[in-house]
């Protein structure tokens, strides 16, 4: 019973509902859903158009990083709950005699609301939403390809009439669209969360959780902010071989879409296991 009611007391302080209650979270849940409902199925959009127009492509990967990398900050780095709950609430809430895997729980939890709500919201309403619908692409080239293979992961895709004008209509590739969002942003919060358990564990073990020197700092520094950043190195492999790694996934989950579930599900339950066996032996500090 006292680890339900740590788990609770921890969320709520988490999510700043004892500084500001409920309202915020709410009106950012329904303002962010909402603008994601209307604006990110011009992604895929665009992906086809950067097929027929090769000079979109660096600047619409680069945009997409960018998104990627506020989101990585969002669930990897302690600053939304820092701002929910106050500068001082990580500390304050590991100094206390609180159990440890409660603690963790409400972080997953937390992370999930301010994470994954949004696109959740833009799951549930995309059946109102615009069709995913493209030109039809000029047999023979690259983006003749891309559509074939579209067609072959959306079967029933088929060219209709959209304001008088042919177009690819997409069978529920909106719906597929918002479900991989929701599949991706979750892959992200559990491979950073999985990455932190064994670098923290390995860390200590290491003996720099304990060492004076003056290198400690700056790769503490760098091991603990290597999650939002990857998307850079990301970013110059896709440039590199002229791969969109955002299409090419979404691609593979609407192709597979129960193994790509499947092997989401056994990740998080084996990060899960990680985290809350590694986080009973961690030290903390703040210094």
């Amino acid at each position: 019973m006292k680890a339900k009611t740590d788990l609770i007391t921890m969320l709520k302080q988490r999510l700043g509902i004892y500084l500001y209650g409920p309202l915020p979270l709410i009106l950012y849940m329904l303002s962010t859903g909402i603008v994601m409902h209307f604006s990110m199925i011009l992604f895929p959009v665009s992906w086809m158009e950067s097929h027929s127009l090769p000079h979109l492509w660096s600047g619409q990967v680069f945009f997409e990083t960018i998104i990627w990398w506020f989101f990585l900050m969002v669930v990897s780095t302690p600053l939304p709950f820092q701002l929910l709950g106050g500068p001082m609430s990580l500390e304050f809430t590991l100094t206390r005699a609180i159990d440890r895997t409660s603690w963790l729980r409400s972080e997953r939890i937390a992370l999930i609301i301010v994470g994954l709500g949004p696109l959740l919201l833009n799951l549930a309403l995309s059946p109102l939403g615009s069709s995913l619908a493209f030109d039809p692409p000029t047999p023979g080239t690259a983006s003749a390809l891309i559509g074939e293979r579209y067609e072959y992961s959306f079967p029933g895709s088929q060219l209709l009439l959209v304001d008088s004008t042919p177009k690819l209509v997409i069978h529920h590739g909106a719906e597929m669209f918002a479900a991989w969002l929701v599949w991706f942003g979750a892959l992200c919060i559990f491979l950073a969360a999985g990455y932190f358990s064994i670098v923290f564990k390995a860390w200590q073990r290491s003996g720099w959780h304990y060492s004076k020197s003056k290198a400690r700092p700056w790769l503490g520094s760098l091991m603990v902010n290597f999650p939002a950043y990857y998307p850079i190195l990301i970013l110059l492999l896709c440039s590199g071989f002229h791969v969109n790694i955002f299409e090419e996934s979404f691609l593979l989950f609407a192709t597979y879409p129960a193994l790509m579930v499947t092997a989401l599900v056994a990740l998080i339950l084996f990060v899960e296991s990680l985290s809350e066996k590694n986080i009973q032996t961690l030290e903390f500090e703040f210094t």
